[in-house]
């Protein structure tokens, strides 16, 4: 039988690097910059203020396309010790990982995240507010399948038919506080508990940043969005947009998980229907 195989991110993020070189494209980025402001004009368009590692620039374009994804807003737990040196919202490893780390979330960021940790042979105690078997890991990667083997194994230790000396799950489980030294209490079953964790990454979920944007510039979906086979988007959608053409207002567009697309596979789709629908628009005003 033919083993199922996939890419590695690392090699579909070389791609695109190599895509922006072959094609010489470097010119069309502004790279370690900041969109400031993003303004109507009276003449139609729009003006973008940017801040760049060479100053402000402001820019006036047609169309503006909204791509920065959902993760500059990281959601926080509100919860004592959440500001401590020890506690970080964000995945990234960053030199090397501390020697226990407390996990909380059970999405695919936390799951990237333990998996990481577990292969550098590093301790994790994983939090996670629902059983196992309603996680989006679990819910995903329950099943046994060889492409995404790395994620079944903690789908098991999750529910507790793996076992490992380093990984301790702690289902229907909050995280309650953290105090200097990394002494956390954990709510479990509605009493307290405390371990001891180096590091806490915690990791429930995050919000794009569109502050740029005037007030009532996009509209968020009235209701969840829908795919275009009209199923349920099981994907949090933040900006609502015109499913033939991309469009959240005249002349702006969202693509990506801004409108509920979480698959790097779904952009090229994406940036095909924005061109296309650009283009249907110039055509009917030549």
């Amino acid at each position: 039988a033919k083993t199922q195989t996939r890419l590695e991110r690392s090699i579909v993020a070389e791609y695109y690097k190599a895509y922006v070189s072959h094609f010489d494209l470097d010119n069309s980025f502004l790279s370690r910059s900041r969109v400031d402001s993003v303004e109507r004009r009276d003449q139609g368009g729009w003006t973008v203020e940017v801040q760049t590692p060479d100053g402000k620039r402001t820019i006036h374009a047609e169309n503006v396309v909204l791509a920065g994804g959902s993760y500059s807003v990281p959601r926080r737990l509100s919860i004592p010790g959440e500001e401590l040196s020890c506690v970080s919202h964000r995945s990234k490893l960053i030199g090397p990982p501390a020697g226990t780390t407390l996990v909380v979330g059970a999405g695919l960021s936390a799951a990237d995240l333990i998996i990481a940790l577990l292969r550098a042979g590093k301790r994790v105690i994983h939090i996670f507010r629902t059983p196992a078997d309603q996680t989006k890991v679990v819910d995903k990667f329950g099943g046994f399948s060889q492409m995404y083997l790395e994620y079944f194994h903690l789908s098991e230790l999750m529910k507790g038919k793996m076992a490992s000396e380093l990984y301790q799950a702690w289902p229907s489980s909050e995280l309650a506080g953290v105090e200097e030294g990394g002494r956390c209490s954990v709510r479990q079953d509605g009493h307290l508990q405390y371990v001891q964790a180096d590091e806490v990454r915690i990791l429930v979920g995050s919000s794009p940043d569109l502050s740029f944007l005037p007030e009532g510039t996009v509209s968020p979906p009235l209701t969840h969005g829908r795919l275009t086979s009209g199923a349920l988007n099981p994907h949090e959608v933040f900006v609502d947009v015109d499913p033939g053409t991309f469009e959240a207002a005249p002349g702006m567009f969202a693509v990506g998980p801004l409108r509920g697309a979480n698959f790097v596979r779904f952009l090229v789709g994406d940036a095909f229907g924005v061109v296309r629908a650009i283009e249907r628009r110039k055509n009917r005003e030549v």
